[in-house]
Parts: structure tokens; C-alpha cells; sequence
């Protein structure tokens, strides 16, 4: 069924307008009736036929069309029957007065839509507005795992089991906070690698990372209070902040990470704060022991607390993961976030959160509130694939395979990008941070890259990190090992024509 121009019946000269109706006709067409219907109650809402317009009779209608009568009749009967026509003693049937033209409305949503939002409600619907990710994602795209190696046979094989039959233990309300033997496998887990100090119920679980941040940005503050950011930073921290009403303080990072003397600087009347300390967000800094305890007493002192986001922890390839901010201290006023998004695949959309004991229930309560609750059966298999060691030795595959591509990523950007900069050196993770030099601009070589069929991200960073305003992010688990040399090299290219 398809539009044509407007055109007159050639029967009824009272009636002009009506756009062109092709009947689809075979097995898998709709009823001729429900076409005609569709197409005459559409070109209604449309405006295409305004209140008071006549429509021809039905046995014309039907001859235009190469209808049968009562098809068209069935059609107008129900139109009449939703009140978009009425019939007119001696003038004939005509669209009913009183309908909107909701085609205008259309043309013009975007403005609509704006003047109907709440200020709220724009800051969420804008937050994100900067971000495209392209399916399949472009090569160097940061933050993207490769899930080519992924066991995905035992894992259908453990989600096909825990949904098999009636299992009383997952299909219930009762999971708020998230299904009770994967807290206590999770809580094992951060408690031995990354050396988090919990109980099961202190652990939470929820969508996404970013569903973490914002409830916890929620829970820990008012509207029109202060929050500190690291710069650069994660712009999904930023727009958790600015979303939950916050105004949003800059904190410059250095090699080491964030600074935390501009933190201990901010005075009064700033309680949250949010930090990467294990793989600062972008730059790939670890923060030393020193500035750790320094944001503990800061979130002492402030009666505030700290986010500590440890989004990829797990691919270190030098050395272990480094323990969190949150097991340094029993009473650590700290919220420890992590998330399979980067370990597993995004769309698990798994995540935790660990909160100090006497928030567990409120967090949870908020959690039920706010309907952040995965899958309860999906929960069950990752509890599975955690208990049985298969999570353990996809970690280990993950980490040689991504070890190489990193090592073979730094190499050929010195090699090939050497006129624009020089990639700072990480001791882990998904991606890797190239410094231009202050000549470059980063935003509009991230542009050229996007054209030319790259993923790369800009970077901007404030005067307090020295010369250098801007840098290039550059992912390594959306390119395989063996197309990361000539990838670079015809990136190089592209930028250097430019």
C-alpha cells in the first residue's frame, strides 16, 4: 500500500484531494477493506483531508479502485464506527469536524516535543546526544570488547538450562538488589580480585554501569548540590550529575590521575565525587596509594563520598588489578561500581554496585522504584558461568589476546602518527589515549577519522595537564591484532591528506 499525488475522482467533481490508493493484492496482503481503511483514516490524521471534505460514494469509490462495493462500505463503516466520517442527510459521507491535524503536529515535533519536556527531561534526552555507536562498530571504537572469543555455546547452554521449566527461584518479585546466589558469587569475586570488602547483601545488582551512577548520584545528593568530576572524564559520570540537578565541578588529572589537592580545594557544600582510580578514564593513569587515602579523609572530612568506577579493571597486563578505593577502609565512604558491559558483552546489561552496609536497603528499595532489575533468569546463568570457572578463563584468553593488540597499537602509532603526537602509556585496558600535539585539533581529526571509517573518540582535557589541549582515543577491542598495523597506517593517510 503506497501513496500517490493527490488526484480528483473522475466521477464526482464535488470531491478533490484524495491522494492515490494502490490495493496490495496476494496471499499476505491485508483485507482490501483494512487497506482502504488505513489509508482514508491516515490521510485524515494527515490533514490531507480536512473536516468537512466529501468523499465520493461508495460505488464510485469502489469503480476508481477496482473494488467491490461492500469492500469499500465495510471500510467506511468503520471508519464512521471511530469517528473520523459522518454521513450528512442529502450531501452525502464526510470527514467529521473536530479531528486535529496531527500531521502538523508531526511536521513540527521536534519543537513540540521541546516545549513539552520538563527541564529534566531534556538534560536525559540530551545527555547522551554526542555519543554514535555504529552496529558493527567501526575499528578503534573505544569501549567496545571483542566478543568473537566469546564460549557463546556453554553460555546458551547455561541460560537455556535456567530457563527450562517453572524454577520457583527465579521467576518471583522477591529479587530486589538482584538474584541471591550471584551476590554471593560477586561478592567472592571483587573480595578476591579486586580486593572489595562485602557481604552479599551489600552488593547490588542493576542494568548497567550507567544506572549505577545515577542512582547513587540520586541517593547521595539533592538537586542544585555539587559534584566533582575528573577532566578529562566520563562523560556518562557528567550526565548522571547534570541529570540528577547537580552542578559539576572540573577536577584536572595528571599522570598519576586526579589531582587531589584541587579536590580538598572545593570547600564546602560538595558531598559526591566521582573517580577511575584503578584506570582513570581516559588517560590510563593508576592513582597511587597516597591520593587514595587522600579522597578517603577528603569524603571523611566533606561528610561526603566517593563513586569509584572500576569499568575495565579486569585487563591489566602488567601486573594484577589493582585493589579498589572502597577495601582500603571498613568504613570507607565509598561506592564501588563495576559492570560485565567491557568484560562480558554489552548487551548482558548486568552491572553492580557495592553500597556500606546501612544503605543496602534504601538502595535497594530505590532500585525496585526505579525497575533497573535485569533479567532474573539472565542473573541465574552469569552466577553459573561465574561458579562453574568459565568466567575466570574467558578473563585469562581475553587478557593475552588484548595484551598483544595493545603492545601492536602502541607500536604502529609511533610509527605512523609520530608527526601528531605521541600515545601515553597505560598498563591496561580497552583503549588507548593518544596526546596531540598543540597544533591539532582534536575535534576535527576525530571527524576526518569518522568519514574515513574509524571509531575514534576526541579528547579534551583542561591547560592544568601542560601544553597539549586535546588527544585521540583509540580502542583495541573493535580491530582484530592482524588489521591493527595497516588500520594506523591508512589512518595516517586519511589525517595527513587532510
Amino acid at each position: 500500500m503506497t501513496r500517490k499525488p493527490a488526484r480528483t475522482s473522475r466521477h464526482d467533481p464535488l470531491f478533490g484531494g484524495l491522494p492515490g490508493f494502490v490495493p496490495a493484492r496476494g496471499d499476505r496482503a491485508d483485507p482490501l477493506h483494512r487497506q482502504l481503511y488505513r489509508w482514508l483514516r491516515q490521510a485524515i490524521l494527515d490533514g490531507e483531508l480536512p473536516a468537512g471534505t466529501r468523499l465520493p460514494p461508495s460505488r464510485i469509490l469502489a469503480a476508481d479502485y477496482s473494488l467491490s462495493r461492500n469492500t469499500v462500505v465495510c471500510a467506511f463503516e468503520q471508519l464512521a464506527g471511530e469517528g473520523y466520517i459522518e454521513g450528512r442527510a442529502g450531501f452525502g459521507t464526510v470527514v467529521a469536524a473536530g479531528i486535529a491535524d496531527t500531521g502538523s503536529q508531526r511536521r513540527g515535533t521536534g519543537h513540540v516535543a521541546n516545549r513539552s519536556l520538563s527541564q529534566r527531561g531534556l538534560r536525559l534526552s540530551q545527555a547522551f546526544r554526542q555519543l554514535h555507536h555504529a552496529t558493527p562498530p567501526l575499528p578503534f571504537t573505544p569501549g567496545i570488547p571483542d566478543t568473537s572469543e566469546f564460549p557463546w555455546s556453554a553460555w546458551s547452554r547455561l541460560v537455556a538450562q535456567r530457563s527450562r521449566g517453572p524454577a520457583g527461584d527465579t521467576l518471583g518479585y522477591g529479587h530486589a538488589g538482584g538474584f541471591g546466589p550471584l551476590r554471593d558469587s560477586l561478592a567472592s569475586y571483587l573480595g578476591a580480585s579486586r580486593g572489595v570488602r562485602c557481604t552479599p547483601d551489600q552488593v547490588l545488582v542493576v542494568t548497567t554501569a550507567q544506572a549505577a551512577l545515577e542512582l547513587a548520584a540520586r541517593m547521595l545528593s539533592d538537586p542544585g548540590e555539587r559534584a566533582w568530576l575528573e577532566c578529562p572524564g566520563y562523560v556518562g559520570a557528567r550526565a548522571a550529575f547534570e541529570t540528577s540537578g547537580l552542578s559539576v565541578d572540573d577536577i584536572p588529572v595528571d599522570e598519576q590521575g586526579v589531582c587531589v589537592r584541587r579536590v580538598e580545594a572545593l570547600g564546602a557544600g560538595c558531598r559526591v565525587g566521582y573517580v577511575t582510580p584503578s584506570h582513570q578514564y581516559p588517560t590510563g593513569a593508576t592513582l597511587p596509594l597516597s591520593r587514595r587515602l587522600e579522597l578517603l579523609a577528603w569524603a571523611e572530612a566533606a561528610n561526603g563520598w566517593l563513586i569509584e568506577d572500576d569499568y575495565d579493571s579486569e585487563f591489566r597486563y602488567a601486573q594484577a588489578p589493582i585493589a579498589s578505593i572502597q577495601g582500603l577502609s571498613p568504613s570507607a565512604r565509598a561506592i564501588y561500581v563495576s559492570s560485565f558491559s567491557k568484560s562480558l558483552f554489552p548487551g548482558l546489561r548486568v552491572a553492580c554496585l557495592v553500597v556500606p552496609e546501612a544503605l543496602a536497603l534504601p538502595f535497594r528499595q530505590a532500585i525496585r522504584q526505579t525497575g533497573q532489575e535485569p533479567s532474573v533468569p539472565l542473573q541465574a546463568a552469569l552466577h553459573d558461568f561465574l561458579e562453574q570457572g568459565l568466567f575466570s578463563r574467558y578473563m585469562r584468553r581475553m587478557r593475552a589476546l588484548y595484551a598483544e593488540r595493545h603492545g601492536l597499537l602502541i607500536r604502529a602509532l609511533r610509527c605512523h602518527l609520530a608527526g601528531f603526537g605521541a600515545p601515553l602509556e597505560a598498563a591496561g585496558g580497552l583503549q588507548i589515549l593518544f596526546r596531540l600535539e598543540p597544533r591539532w585539533d582534536a575535534d576535527r581529526l576525530a571527524a576526518t577519522a569518522r568519514r574515513a571509517g574509524f571509531g575514534i573518540v576526541p579528547i579534551r582535557w583542561p591547560a592544568e595537564m601542560g601544553a597539549a589541549t586535546g588527544g585521540l582515543l583509540f580502542g583495541i577491542g573493535s580491530i582484530a591484532a592482524g588489521a591493527i598495523e595497516a588500520g594506523v597506517c591508512r589512518l595516517a593517510k586519511v589525517l595527513q591528506a587532510d
